[in-house]
């Protein structure tokens, strides 16, 4: 049942890891790992770009941001240095759950037309 599925990433390029009723997608970035899952109790496809874990790590990043403009010292110089990395890393985490969005959105389409629905879920 993921024949479909295959063409259309063999199409566009795209690794892949199948066994099974799953396929594993790697879409850009190192974490966006994209599971698609073939239910066949239900017949339908379920997909999982694991963003809870992304949002997690996101949300820790922007925690220690603040924890650190709180405890914030003057004469620490390398605190303000901190503040900024613990951001940019918060702010890449954010990037990383768009840009596997919208790669996402843009599979969705071109799965669609084959005759694919894919539903969110695990």
């Amino acid at each position: 049942m993921l024949e479909r599925i295959e063409r259309v990433l063999d199409v566009n390029s795209i690794e892949y890891e199948s066994g099974g009723n799953t396929i594993y997608i790697k879409l850009g970035t190192v974490t966006s790992k994209v599971k698609i899952r073939y239910d066949i109790a239900t017949n339908t496809y379920r997909v999982n770009c694991n963003e809870f874990v992304l949002y997690t790590t996101s949300f820790v990043w922007f925690a220690l941001t603040f924890f650190s403009m709180t405890n914030y010292s003057d004469n620490d110089w390398w605190s303000g240095y901190f503040i900024g990395i613990t951001f940019a890393a918060g702010m890449g985490s954010l990037f990383q759950i768009i840009v596997t969005y919208i790669q996402l959105l843009d599979l969705r389409a071109q799965l669609r037309e084959v005759g694919v629905y894919l539903k969110s879920g695990w």
